[in-house]
């Protein structure tokens, strides 16, 4: 947990926005319910969506974050979407969602999933998907039968690179900026082949950076190497990971 730059729901300048979203929320591994992922969120979310105002919608993300990784909920997105009375426990727990995916078979699930989400939905609530920068992630999903459904897809701008580039065979340690136009234009690529309406996809960005310990100080810009991710900073508390304040 930050220990600085923590800003509350009532702090946030809304001003020009007309989305704004919590993330995020999870999944109950065993009942596929809508559940806070910590639990201060649970007073926190509806300070959130008081927020909401004719001009400015309030959302909520599920899922996100490391909740895909390895550990008790990784495989949640999976199990929910297998069947339809698992997707219906999840629609039916809370409005509004961001979803992603894993397995084989959640390709079509992941459809039927959304589908459902927006005839339960109706106009009342939006729908969003989110897909990530590489095709590795893309090939699992398809966007182009939920089109139909969604509101937008959010496209993952951010976090294109990092320190943990050194374990890629294919990138190695050298310097990247983690959100970089021409890596973003590439990705989008899929995209543009399946013939996905552009107007449908909303560009993430982050408003955080990524550090790096060079391994020569007379080389500390793109195309030098590293040697690990930067020291931790004050405010993040963790390496390779800045914040914009």
């Amino acid at each position: 947990m930050e220990t600085c730059n923590r800003i509350w729901p009532e702090q946030i300048n809304t001003t020009g926005l007309t989305h704004l979203y919590f993330a995020f929320a999870y999944i109950d591994p065993v009942t596929f319910s809508i559940v806070p992922a910590e639990p201060a969120d649970v007073e926190l979310i509806p300070r959130f969506t008081a927020l909401k105002t004719q001009s400015m919608q309030t959302w909520i993300a599920v899922g996100g974050w490391s909740f895909s990784d390895p550990g008790p909920t990784q495989g949640t997105w999976s199990a929910m979407t297998s069947s339809k009375e698992n997707r219906a426990s999840f629609i039916t727990s809370y409005p509004a969602t961001d979803v992603r995916g894993g397995h084989e078979e959640d390709t079509a699930n992941l459809v039927f999933l959304v589908q459902e989400l927006r005839a339960a939905f109706g106009t009342r609530y939006g729908l969003s998907v989110i897909l990530a920068p590489d095709y590795w992630y893309l090939r699992g999903m398809d966007p182009k039968a939920m089109e139909p459904y969604v509101d937008w897809f959010g496209f993952m701008g951010y976090d294109l690179h990092g320190a943990w580039d050194a374990a890629v065979k294919t990138v190695g340690p050298i310097i990247r900026p983690q959100s970089d136009i021409r890596d973003i234009d590439k990705d989008l690529l899929p995209l543009w082949f399946d013939d996905l309406d552009p107007h449908k996809v909303n560009l993430g960005l982050a408003y955080y950076g990524r550090g790096f310990t060079v391994s020569d100080t007379k080389c500390m810009y793109f195309g030098c190497t590293f040697t690990g991710p930067s020291k931790a900073s004050n405010c993040t508390q963790t390496e390779g990971f800045m914040s914009d304040r």
